[in-house]
């Protein structure tokens, strides 16, 4: 299907609340605004797939039955994670946007929303897209109510929430940390084989490990083979250093004795004498 996008026209701006631009956009585009974000309102959600929105430090997964209402001025970034990530989206503005929304109390800072799968909010901007498609006569005054109507649902069927909670982060996580458990000796594990584990890009993994670990996906792996060496100095006396470094997916004894040391503060060599 191919991208619909419609521009409202000027003469609405005279209107307490104004349509700028309503579309679909079957395979969304990397959006940056870092800078000075969108001078409109702007509300985006998903239709299929999942994309990731970036608000100052806090990261959004957007998939299906989640949507971003922006303010204007706020910096954001988002994109895709996985392959498709089809979208809807409404821009609006008015002489009196700011005074509506205070009052049905969706004033403020940009905001992030969920709701159930039959909840009118789902198909509502996609329902007003055809109507102004299809409605040779759709005037500034029809889209002044229908972004207050899209407003007043918003505001009684969207449900706010924070960034992604941690639990729903390890949710994400966990089929992919059960994997590096089994396969953390395997020296050729790089970046792109953990993220197709769980079918995100590299990007958003790495965002993910960060929210929930504090490190990067490469670091996390380091620790687990730090630790799984540890097990084998103490629990196998018999084995080299060289030979433990192997067994944990270090594929040279030097990186792995300065990686060690570098999280244990001292040598293998010691770790296995003070043990």
């Amino acid at each position: 299907m191919m991208i619909r996008r419609v521009m409202a026209p000027i003469s609405g701006q005279a209107y307490p609340l104004f349509i700028e631009t309503i579309g679909y956009n079957p395979e969304q585009e990397p959006v940056v605004r870092e800078d000075a974000g969108y001078p409109y309102y702007h509300w985006i959600q998903t239709n299929e797939g999942v994309g990731e929105l970036r608000l100052g430090d806090h990261v959004y997964l957007l998939p299906p039955s989640t949507g971003a209402l922006l303010s204007p001025g706020d910096p954001h970034r988002y994109e895709a994670t996985g392959a498709v990530w089809s979208t809807v989206y409404i821009t609006f503005g008015g002489a009196l946007v700011e005074e509506i929304l205070r009052l049905i109390g969706l004033g403020g800072t940009s905001a992030f929303y969920r709701w159930n799968k039959d909840s009118p909010l789902q198909e509502l901007v996609e329902g007003i897209l055809h109507n102004v498609e299809e409605n040779s006569r759709f005037s500034a005054l029809d889209g002044s109510m229908e972004v207050y109507r899209f407003v007043t649902e918003l505001k009684k069927h969207g449900q706010p929430n924070n960034r992604l909670s941690p639990s729903r982060i390890m949710e994400g996580l966990e089929p992919l940390l059960q994997w590096l458990e089994e396969h953390f000796a395997d020296p050729s594990i790089g970046v792109n084989d953990m993220a197709q584990r769980i079918g995100v890009t590299p990007r958003h993994m790495n965002t993910l490990f960060r929210e929930a670990f504090g490190l990067s996906p490469y670091a996390y792996l380091v620790l687990l083979r730090i630790r799984k060496a540890k097990g084998l100095l103490l629990n196998r006396p018999e084995l080299t250093v060289k030979t433990v470094s192997d067994r944990v997916g270090f594929r040279d004894t030097s990186h792995f004795v300065a990686s060690f040391r570098k999280h244990a503060g001292i040598t293998p060599e010691t770790f296995r004498k003070y043990h």
